[in-house]
């Protein structure tokens, strides 16, 4: 259904954290249209937005319910790619909870799940979800080597310029970390 793609395509394009009052109604919409129409992969979708807005929100009980429809949606349609995205997302909730064994044990399986329908992207956010947990848990210093190998490995993502800024600082060397963050800045200039 057209509507279905109208609905999630304007939910991504406004998407930020300012914006989650107006995207909350989105997904519940979508939910019913996506639920309508028997549309399984709009429905996966639909959920995820929910997911988004919900963790924003900080309403953890919803964000569980919500992956918890991921993972039957994602059973059903049994493609890689969305049971990758479920996998990931089921992750983020055990690290803002402070389970960080638990957080790096998920995204561990998560790589494995779409390290062959997402291959980048699945070592992309295993390496930036790791640094994360790391970063809190203890461990960061294990991680610059990766973080380093991904500003060449992922060009596209300019997010790795500015996670090694931050690992650098963190690790205590801040003119390394400003000349990297103001290396990856001019990247995304140009």
């Amino acid at each position: 259904p057209i509507f279905a793609y109208a609905l999630d395509g304007r939910s991504a394009a406004i998407w930020n954290p300012l914006t989650t009052s107006e995207r909350l109604p989105l997904a519940e919409e979508l939910i019913r249209v996506a639920e309508a129409a028997g549309d399984s992969e709009r429905l996966l979708a639909a959920h995820f937005n929910r997911l988004l807005c919900l963790f924003e929100l900080g309403d953890m009980a919803g964000v569980h319910a919500e992956l918890d429809a991921m993972d039957r949606l994602t059973r059903e349609l049994r493609q890689p790619g969305q049971g990758w995205l479920t996998a990931t997302f089921r992750a983020l909730p055990a690290q803002f909870e402070g389970r960080f064994e638990d957080a790096e044990a998920l995204e561990a399986e998560a790589f494995r799940l779409g390290e062959h329908a997402h291959s980048f992207e699945a070592l992309a956010s295993l390496r930036l979800r790791t640094m994360a947990i790391r970063r809190e848990r203890g461990g960061l210093e294990e991680m610059e080597t990766a973080i380093r190998a991904s500003v060449t490995d992922f060009p596209w993502f300019h997010m790795f310029p500015c996670a090694l800024a931050l690992l650098l600082a963190e690790l205590g060397r801040p003119e390394e970390a400003g000349a990297k963050l103001w290396l990856g800045l001019v990247e995304v200039v140009t």
